[in-house]
């Protein structure tokens, strides 16, 4: 709900309003195969198969509400406001993870991009598979933030320059917490007393259900049944499967209290206009959890605190009609997602996440310079060049197979790396061809590209010496294009573009191995739309994403390495867009 009281032309006071609420539900069938000592593909050797399933759903709550004015006296303008907002994640039975194991000899796979396992009798016999074990959770996050901020703005006149000087203090309030508790069922406690559950029930047999998986690779064999699954423990006090390591290390609390105040001057004459700025933050932050270290459960307390002075110049020169120089030199702070910063640990079978509350904020200066130039009244271009001198910058790491973690394929961790650069150039170009004669009339061009050069540095310990190597900033490609043809006119619109992102790095699998490290591979992706005005208040709209159904693929130190192979399908969304004014 949207309010807005407007008493006069100097006066506005508004609520803004909204709440969701959404339900996402989700399973996921697998098998997995360890092979009892490392082989290449086309041999064949003894190992384990194991099938599984996870299912969850998940229930997602939020709300905010937002109450201020704005208010012009003659040269001043002021502006105040307050808001608070509240979301929520509930997931009330979650199957993190299940499995059903058999042995078997002769087990292979094809290749190493795509790997798929060999044809190997009674894989995808139910009656070989036996129950080995489960994990439940039940889960409660809130994550809640309240906010008051206050500007004001006073307009003078300098002979010749217009100078709006611009002031305001901003406070911010958030809290996050998590409540977790999991229970761990497996086939060793149910053939125990008092459960005795003969092993003639723990067969995968009992709990497949829907037929073979529909899968386009290969032959998945059956499904496992997530109603029949919970069956088996169900009928049990839940409680005396309780985990209580993961139980208590996914109970935790943080809050950050953010303070900021800026002072803006804008400078303007003609072409020309100056905006220099400083804007001051301090930031304060708590994390209480439990730490799982050596056997023992202990309290974990992490505090943090930081200011920062960002100062900032910007100018903007136009040159000629339609050329405009732009240049800036800003410093930027941004500090670590909630989940980085999370002193819990989240386990999902024999994956992890490890969160760190000691995380420091990622701090930058940047510099930009770019020409932009409008093309008569339909088209535009424009060049920028930039620089970014980046300190503290958080990178994801996998501490699986180390030191407690030795059981686990993948354990995400999150560390500070040292200095980072990154320069480039951004080039763009849009043409609507409305000289060309009907129908090419409505025919629009653009294209837009990025080329980036990052590098950064990270470092540990080995055998007690420091050492450090030289990466590519994490998540960022060195290259990013987009291409688009559309046809406008008011009665029908239609486009179609191209995407493409080069490699980038997207997680340290080894601060001091390089070969370790995972990488996205080349995406290319095709999408379009198409609108159709019915009627001046009605519009239909249609959208395919992914036309190209492009893969997602991650590899380990060379391509030839799969750690990630998925490709989502092509998506249709149809839709009506009512006007009402």
């Amino acid at each position: 709900m949207n309010l807005d009281f407007k008493p006069d032309d100097a006066s506005l006071f508004y609520l803004r309003s909204f709440t969701s609420r959404f339900t996402d539900q989700e399973s996921r069938q697998s098998v997995a195969v360890e092979f009892e000592e490392p082989q290449a593909p086309g041999e064949t050797g003894e190992g384990t198969v194991s099938r599984g399933l996870k299912a969850r759903k998940e229930i997602n709550k939020s709300s905010a509400v937002v109450l201020g004015t704005e208010l012009s006296r003659g040269d001043w303008k002021f502006w105040a406001e307050a808001g608070a907002g509240r979301a929520s994640e509930n997931k009330p039975d979650t199957l993190a993870s299940s499995s059903f194991t058999a042995d078997f000899s002769g087990l292979g796979y094809t290749d190493t991009v795509k790997p798929m396992p060999t044809a190997v009798t009674g894989l995808n016999d139910p009656s070989r598979y036996a129950f080995n074990k489960a994990k439940i959770e039940k889960s409660s996050a809130t994550d809640r933030v309240r906010h008051l901020k206050a500007d004001v703005q006073r307009e003078f006149d300098l002979g010749g320059w217009d100078l709006d000087l611009k002031t305001g203090l901003k406070a911010t309030r958030r809290d996050k917490d998590n409540e977790q508790e999991t229970y761990a069922p497996s086939a060793k406690l149910l053939k125990k007393a008092p459960y005795n559950v003969p092993s003639s029930q723990l067969g995968l047999g009992g709990y497949v259900g829907g037929g073979p998986v529909d899968y386009p690779w290969t032959s998945f064999g059956p499904g496992i049944d997530v109603g029949k699954l919970r069956g088996l423990y169900g009928g049990y006090d839940l409680n005396a499967f309780r985990d209580e390591v993961d139980s208590t290390v996914n109970d935790y609390g943080m809050k950050e209290r953010t303070d900021a105040g800026y002072l803006q001057a804008t400078l303007e004459s003609g072409g020309t206009q100056w905006l220099v700025g400083v804007r001051h933050e301090r930031v304060r932050f708590t994390a209480d959890g439990t730490a799982w270290k050596d056997g023992v459960l202990s309290p974990v307390h992490e505090e943090t605190r930081s200011r920062h002075w960002l100062p900032a110049v910007l100018l903007r020169q136009k040159l000629n009609e339609g050329l405009v120089l732009r240049a800036a030199l800003t410093h930027s702070v941004v500090r670590p997602a909630f989940g980085q910063l999370s002193p819990g640990v989240t386990v999902d079978g024999d994956e992890a996440t490890i969160g760190n509350p000691l995380l420091k904020p990622l701090r930058a200066r940047n510099l930009d310079l770019g020409l932009e130039q409008r093309l008569g009244r339909d088209g535009a271009m424009s060049a920028y060049v930039f620089h970014k001198k980046i300190r503290d910058f958080a990178f994801q790491t996998d501490l699986a197979g180390t030191t407690g973690w030795e059981d686990f394929s993948h354990v995400e961790a999150f560390a500070n790396g040292g200095d980072a650069t990154v320069r480039g150039v951004e080039l763009s170009w849009s043409q609507a061809l409305s000289i060309l004669p009907a129908p090419w009339n409505g025919l629009v061009i653009g294209a837009n590209g990025s080329f980036v050069k990052s590098r950064a540095t990270i470092g540990g310990y080995d055998a007690g010496q420091f050492v450090s190597r030289r990466i590519a900033l994490p998540s960022q490609s060195d290259r990013s294009v987009n291409l688009s043809l559309g046809w406008e006119s008011p009665a029908f619109g239609a486009r179609i573009a191209l995407n493409h992102k080069s490699p980038y790095l997207l997680e340290v699998g080894d601060v001091l191995d390089a070969r370790q490290d995972r990488k996205v591979d080349t995406q290319n992706q095709i999408d379009a739309s198409m609108r159709v005005q019915l009627t001046p208040q009605l519009q239909l709209q249609f959208e395919a994403l992914n036309l190209s159904n492009e893969r997602y693929y991650v590899y380990q130190g060379s391509k030839a390495f799969n750690t990630q192979y998925e490709q989502y399908g092509r998506a249709y969304k149809l839709s009506l867009k009512l006007a009402m004014f």
